[in-house]
């Protein structure tokens, strides 16, 4: 009963980092992929420092975005850092 018990346990845990190391759904996929591209010159799906640097003012480390200190802006990032700074980019329908 004992090994069962311990073997549901580590189960859950390892259910728990699983979920966690995922990365978070997109609240405003088809806004924040379009945005996504048009910003990505690399065509990496992500923001390096070069392409961050081009298009943010220039007192703005990339760090402050980089939620998981990955040293690029991923997808969520993106979300995120836009719903902060202008929340009304969403009402714009991608082009």
């Amino acid at each position: 009963m004992r090994w069962v018990v311990l073997g549901l346990a580590a189960a859950i845990m390892l259910g728990a980092v699983v979920h966690l190391l995922r990365p978070p759904s997109l609240r405003y996929p088809e806004q924040t992929m379009a945005l996504m591209a048009a910003m990505d010159d690399d065509g990496d799906g992500r923001l390096g420092e070069l392409e961050f640097r081009r298009r943010a003012p220039a007192a703005t480390p990339l760090g402050v975005f980089d939620l998981d200190a990955s040293g690029h802006i991923e997808a969520h990032e993106l979300e995120a850092m836009m719903l902060l700074v202008d929340p009304l980019w969403l009402a714009h329908s991608p082009r």
